[in-house]
């Protein structure tokens, strides 16, 4: 559908055709006032019996710029609202049969205990939007402050 490997800061959000350029601003000045950080990701596990996914450390950093996101946009609670707590994760495998998810899950723990964690550095938030046929693309790309060496 078009959604590149993610961690999501704040779905759902404003709707694609209210996102303007006051939008576009406040997020800019929103996530450049955000450090950027590393992070890594070291450990598998499951949300609900068909997702499987990857944990990032630091989760306080992905909460942070969803804690921050929501409170300037109070009326987009993360994911509607439905769960008390958010938990920061990449999904790897969804909708999965019970055999295909214990299967993913191995790989995965497989992968991480032959290669060792994923690392990055996050630098940038996207936003990315759905068009009225469900294929998402990235809107626009808003940068984090920069780290302090």
């Amino acid at each position: 559908m078009g959604v590149p490997a993610h961690v999501t800061v704040l779905y759902p959000f404003v709707p694609r055709r209210q996102i303007d350029d006051e939008v576009r601003g406040a997020l800019t000045s929103l996530f450049g006032g955000l450090p950027a950080f590393a992070y890594r990701f070291e450990s598998v596990g499951r949300l609900g019996p068909a997702t499987i996914v990857l944990y990032p450390e630091p989760a306080s950093s992905f909460r942070r710029l969803t804690e921050s996101v929501h409170r300037h946009w109070p009326a987009h609670p993360p994911y509607g609202g439905v769960f008390d707590v958010v938990i920061p994760h990449l999904t790897v495998g969804d909708h999965l049969s019970d055999d295909a998810a214990r299967e993913v899950e191995a790989a995965a723990r497989d992968s991480l205990d032959r290669h060792g964690p994923v690392t990055g550095q996050a630098t940038f938030v996207s936003l990315i939007v759905a068009d009225d046929d469900w294929r998402w693309s990235t809107n626009s790309e808003y940068p984090l402050a920069s780290a302090v060496s």
